[in-house]
């Protein structure tokens, strides 16, 4: 009989193709085994004859009856199609059969294949609920548990299918490589799983710390090997060919794009850039930990990633394996800004134009999906699976997209750990995530840099304690030289508090028409409010810039402010905190709602940020809600930031106007106090249920691997289609037409991937109230992802300057 993994049919539903589940086995282990060989991890090569047999097993159980009759003719007899358990199981015989070693945590190999495997088509669980114990299995008690004896009773009649294949299925293991006998397997099935208990008692509690974690990290490679070169093959999507990138490339670039310094903040970032050049060339590469500490406006961008080239090339040489390069920042804004500037960089080699993929990749929810390579753009579903995976030599990325997948669970994450090992990972503006995880993200850093061979460059002008004393490497020599020669701005308090309406007056006092403004608000609630009291005040040009206002609206509004302030054009910009960090643009004057320091110093990084003397000023307010009059005044920015962040800021503040030269000390006084302030309890219960393979379970109150969480989960928050103009219902219009409409499953995913790109460019998120209360009106339709607000009831929720227009009475919009 053959056996087969994969079909495809055409629009008719008749089979076009059919993969023999002998050659998807072949492929997909012996693509784990070449990848996993030239990786910088000890016992590369015995680690790769493990992830083999776990590759030609992870499918065992589609040579069953059922699930062939499943993917040939869809029919369905009951859950004895489903092939996770029965593979994982026989997953768990092979390498107890077949699998040695003396290193204490790979004696472990045949549980963590069996936990694996057993997720390698969903997310991860819980290791301590996903092996059957040996109480359970004790003269079959698994009986009087309902989730055990369901899945043992469809196991035990797939064994009984499986015995009329003994010789069929014998015979491909032996064209594999592996002589086993199914025979006892189906007989010494509960021997197995005794075995498998076992294991997962003494790991859990007889094993040190350091070995758990080195079982995990085994664990977490092999499974993001298996699922990836799983759906390649079977998508039919080759593996990308590596690349060469110059170590040069950007010291060329700067030569013909920054001749002649002309100023002595350009003698300043050829300083920054010519220490850190001579650090990277002179640090042992038994060094992995770096710090790339540098003001706002020294060119880190650039600098960083000359650093990181020269250092794979140093690596390449040294080492013989070539590393990617993950450049990961914590706003997509910002990633669009800095892969425009990497493209313009690597499109000095003639090889790039027709190989664009190969080179590089944008990977964010936001981006759009292209991958070209031999001069061919690749369908929009083999794109994604390339970008997804990080099919490239250097992938621009969000902390979302990384550390979800450092500290993840979910399948559609994971699948990309393995092009991380060994890899340069640049982490710009890391100070952006939650202090409370700081701890965490210490510990994920270093064992990354210890057992999986990453070097870290961690860049920012405001350095924050994630790297413990001594562990790391600091790129620029003497960086407060560099920050106590700068006296571009000055932080001005303003002791008093005050409304939103008496800020609006306020600004009007600071106001001449001559100069360029940024106002930072901390809600979207007071950035409206503040606009519509000043808007009609004014005689120069005003924007709006929040994520209350569309995606594409709000690009296009970041280049129309660089513009202007490039040209030294007078306009106003009110804001939220998405100019904080890497927005690319230059303003006169700065006035900012209080909030963290680390906040305040980021949004004084727009002010001045080409002079190195002038005379900047960043005035700080301190707003409150005018219900709050005669109750005992509550600071707007404690409902956001909490009481911690605004007690330092506050007490930091009380020493009155501040130079820019005092910011150095003044950061690292407040990163000192605040790890001491704010509890991070979280990191280490996170890292506990990490170390325990506990990733997800059904039970909310346990801490676990998916608790992990680096944006405020919105519940209660709804996207909405916002339907601007003509160009949008156009892309309504297709949308419906070639996804909404559309019957056949294929075309309709590959249709959804092509509009994916089209449809977040308007897309914004608001509360479910709104959305909900929009329906009496007919104003929305609603599809199964988002609701829809059509052209012509635009108006009556949607302001073109403010975006949506939501009751004044509601309490905080966040940003």
């Amino acid at each position: 009989m053959e056996f087969y993994s994969h079909i495809t049919k055409d629009e008719q539903g008749n089979i076009t193709r059919k993969k023999l589940l002998e050659n998807h086995l072949r492929e997909v282990a012996a693509q784990m085994e070449r990848s996993i060989v030239g990786m910088p991890i000890d016992g590369a090569a015995d680690v790769a004859k493990a992830a083999y047999l776990m590759g030609i097993s992870h499918d065992f159980g589609k040579f069953t009856t059922y699930f062939q009759r499943y993917l040939l003719h869809g029919s369905k007899d009951g859950s004895l199609h489903f092939h996770g358990f029965i593979s994982a199981v026989f997953v768990g015989y092979v390498m107890q059969k077949f699998w040695h070693s003396d290193k204490p945590h790979e004696t472990y190999m045949p549980l963590i294949s069996y936990f694996f495997v057993l997720h390698h088509h969903g997310n991860l669980g819980s290791l301590e609920d996903d092996v059957l114990t040996k109480s359970l299995l004790k003269g079959g008690a698994y009986a009087t548990d309902k989730r055990w004896s369901d899945k043992i009773n469809i196991f035990k009649t797939q064994l009984d299918d499986i015995k009329l294949h003994v010789h069929d299925i014998e015979q491909c293991y032996r064209d594999l490589g592996v002589d086993i006998s199914v025979n006892e397997f189906i007989a010494n099935w509960e021997d197995i799983l005794r075995k498998l208990d076992l294991q997962r008692y003494k790991l859990m509690n007889k094993e040190s710390s350091d070995v758990r974690i080195r079982v995990l990290m085994l664990g977490l490679m092999m499974y993001s090997e298996l699922i990836d070169n799983d759906k390649m093959d079977a998508a039919q999507v080759e593996i990308s060919q590596r690349k060469v990138l110059p170590a040069d490339i950007i010291d060329t670039y700067r030569m013909k794009k920054f001749k002649n310094p002309a100023k002595p903040l350009d003698e300043m970032r050829n300083s920054i850039y010519q220490s850190v050049m001579s650090s990277i060339e002179n640090a042992p590469l038994s060094q992995h930990l770096f710090t790339l500490t540098a003001p706002t406006g020294s060119g880190k961008t650039l600098t960083g990633l000359s650093a990181a080239l020269k250092l794979r090339a140093r690596i390449e040489q040294r080492l013989g394996y070539s590393p990617r390069i993950i450049y990961s920042l914590p706003f997509t804004s910002i990633i669009d800004q800095n892969y425009d500037v990497i493209k313009e960089i690597l499109s000095q080699m003639d090889d790039f134009n027709g190989n664009e993929g190969l080179y590089l990749v944008k990977h964010h929810h936001l981006s759009e999906l292209s991958y070209t390579r031999q001069g061919e753009e690749e369908p929009l579903d083999k794109a994604l699976m390339l970008i997804e995976s990080w099919q490239a030599e250097i992938v621009v990325t969000t902390f979302i997209q990384l550390f979800y997948t450092l500290v993840g669970y979910r399948n559609k994450f994971l699948k990309k750990y393995h092009n991380i090992i060994g890899s340069i990972i640049v982490l710009d503006e890391i100070q952006n995530v939650g202090v409370e995880y700081w701890p965490l993200i210490n510990k994920v850093m270093n064992i990354m840099a210890s057992e999986m061979g990453c070097y870290i460059i961690l860049m920012t002008a405001t350095k924050p304690l994630i790297f413990e004393d001594g562990s790391s490497m600091e790129l620029v020599k003497a960086p407060e030289q560099y920050f106590k020669k700068l006296d571009r701005v000055s932080l001005l308090p303003i002791p008093i508090t005050m409304t939103v309406d008496e800020m609006a007056d306020k600004f009007m006092d600071i106001y001449d028409g001559e100069h360029s403004y940024l106002v930072v608000m901390n809600t979207i609630k007071s950035s409206i409010q503040l606009y519509d009291l000043i808007k009609d005040r004014i005689d120069i040009p005003i924007l709006y810039l929040s994520t209350n206002i569309i995606p594409k609206h709000r690009n296009q509004r970041i280049k129309e402010i660089k513009e202007h302030t490039d040209r030294h054009e007078p306009i106003v910009v009110i804001s939220t905190q998405v100019v904080e960090a890497g927005v690319d643009i230059d303003m006169d004057v700065v006035m900012r709602d209080i909030g963290p320091v680390d906040s305040i110093i980021q949004v004084a990084g727009r002010c001045k940020r080409s002079s190195m003397d002038d005379d900047g000023k960043v005035y700080v307010y301190k707003l409150v809600d005018k219900k709050d009059e005669g109750k005992g005044e509550t600071l707007l920015a404690k409902r956001i930031y909490g009481s911690i962040h605004c007690m330092l800021a506050l007490k930091m503040l009380e020493r009155g106007t501040i130079s820019e030269h005092a910011f150095y000390d003044m950061i690292n006084e407040y990163f000192n106090e605040l790890t001491f302030s704010e509890s991070q309890q979280i990191s280490d219960d996170i890292w506990e249920a990490f170390e325990h393979l506990r990733f997800s379970k059904d039970e909310s109150d346990i801490v676990t691997v998916s608790s992990f969480s680096l944006i405020d989960n919105r519940p209660n928050y709804a996207d909405v289609f916002i339907e601007i103009d003509d160009e949008a219902r156009d892309i309504w219009e297709a949308y419906s037409e070639n996804v909404l409409a559309q019957n056949d499953e294929a075309k309709r995913r590959e249709a959804r991937l092509r509009f994916k790109g089209k449809l977040d460019a308007y897309i914004i998120s608001v509360p479910d109230k709104l959305a909900m209360g929009l329906q009496p009106n007919m104003a929305v339709s609603k599809d199964k992802t988002f609701w829809r607000l059509p052209l012509e009831g635009l108006d009556l929720f949607y302001d073109i300057e403010t975006g949506f227009k939501r009751s004044l009475d509601m309490e905080v919009w966040m940003a």
